[in-house]
């Protein structure tokens, strides 16, 4: 059994027994699925099979799953932006307070939560603090600690894991073989490895990471390298690419497991050179 299937069968029998909370915060890293669990876990609420499991083919659960059902809101950035402001969340609690369309109760996601801005936030706080009826609401947050704690101690925390590299592995082996070899780059989740594909990303964070393996092991010009990087790469792409290989080499000095990599080698030659103070 896998971490998420797992967490349904928990979510499952919570639901069956009336046991569910109704403000949740998923957390984990881009790509681990939080967003597509809390969908899942809509659907199970809903679905017309009252089993506590969502059963994909039912109205509700096809409704829920395809982003039609009247009862389900995701609140995001507006195209163009990355922060939520608060015109969105004014319309959400409003919504939220609305009698359903089937008189079971309203759902939202807000997705990032963390885009929230400080008016936005100000305004969800009083809906966690009385929730409306029914209703349900899960944040899902990339970086977690960059929510207030007013808002993290008014949620049921559940954090959300990346798959084992061979769960990754051969879910995206049915989804998107291609993006297999992607897996380094996103982290080891299937989802964020599927984005860098379809965005076309994923090549220049492959070279970029076999830049960085050569610098490691002095094959290549510094300066020359960096002049690349700057006519080549965004800077964001240099940084976030970077922090994932630090990060990589530090689990590998502790002994932890990090994804699959052509730089494995590489990366726990320099583990063993590591040194902290």
């Amino acid at each position: 059994m896998t971490a998420h299937e797992a967490l349904a069968t928990a979510f499952g029998a919570a639901i069956r027994e009336n046991r569910l909370g109704q403000a949740y915060l998923f957390r984990g890293p881009p790509g681990a699925g939080k967003r597509e669990f809390a969908l899942r876990l809509i659907a199970a609420i809903d679905c017309q099979t009252q089993s506590g499991t969502a059963c994909t083919s039912c109205d509700t659960c096809r409704a829920i799953l395809q982003g039609t059902h009247p009862d389900v809101l995701i609140v995001e950035p507006e195209e163009g932006r990355k922060f939520i402001g608060i015109e969105p969340l004014r319309r959400l609690v409003d919504w939220m307070s609305r009698r359903s369309w089937n008189a079971t109760g309203r759902r939202a996601i807000i997705d990032p939560a963390e885009a929230m801005n400080r008016s936005a936030l100000n305004a969800l706080l009083k809906t966690l603090e009385e929730p409306p009826g029914e209703s349900y609401l899960i944040l899902v947050s990339h970086a977690v600690t960059e929510l207030p704690a007013t808002i993290r101690s008014r949620c049921v925390a559940v954090p959300i894991q990346v798959p084992t590299a061979e769960e990754a592995q051969e879910w995206l082996g049915r989804c998107a073989p291609e993006a297999i070899t992607l897996l380094p780059e996103a982290g080891g989740a299937p989802l964020e490895a599927m984005r860098l594909n379809e965005t076309g990303l994923g090549l220049p964070i492959a070279d970029l990471r076999r830049d960085l393996t050569g610098l490691s092991l002095s094959a290549i010009d510094p300066v020359e390298t960096a002049a690349k990087w700057r006519r080549e790469t965004e800077t964001g792409i240099v940084v976030n690419t970077v922090a994932r290989l630090i990060h990589s080499v530090i689990r590998l000095k502790f002994g932890l497991a990090i994804p699959s990599s052509p730089e494995q080698r590489v990366l726990t030659t320099l583990a063993e050179r590591l040194e902290f103070p």
